[in-house]
């Protein structure tokens, strides 16, 4: 449902409150059990050792790991989109997926996510359902 709800609101112009779509922002990090400072936990099924930053809580401020290449390509949306993301019709709704699910070996995470094609024929349905209902409400209130 949460997905569902999310591409509802980024399509009548909303932001996005999770990490799975949109292009808003990671407002997160973890902390581990002994202290480390990790990425979200999504990042896991990229790689191993994609989560990591190599920072502590006893030994780096958050400012440090807000500075880190790979936690700012999580925070500037559209710039960190592949050409065919911003290509994309649907590009500012999906905002290339959820960002693990972009991740290839030898080009990173600047890709579109695995399950593009199936994001872009969800939002498309869910945009023309919208449409749909919108103008058939407009048309009873006539």
């Amino acid at each position: 449902m949460r997905l569902f709800d999310e591409i509802i609101y980024l399509l009548i112009g909303g932001s996005s409150v999770s990490e799975q779509i949109g292009l808003s922002p990671a407002a997160m990090v973890v902390i581990e059990t002994d202290g480390e400072i990790e990425q979200s936990d999504f990042l896991k099924s990229a790689y191993p050792g994609a989560p990591s930053t190599g920072f502590h809580v006893l030994r780096d401020s958050f400012d440090d790991v807000l500075r880190l290449p790979s936690i700012a390509a999580r925070q500037i949306g559209w710039s960190a989109l592949s050409d065919t993301c911003k290509a994309c019709a649907v590009g500012r709704v999906c905002g290339g997926g959820q960002y693990a699910h972009r991740y290839r070996p030898g080009s990173g995470f600047l890709n579109p996510s695995v399950y593009c094609a199936d994001l872009l024929r969800l939002i498309t349905h869910i945009k023309n359902t919208i449409q749909r209902d919108y103008h058939a409400l407009q048309k009873d209130h006539r």
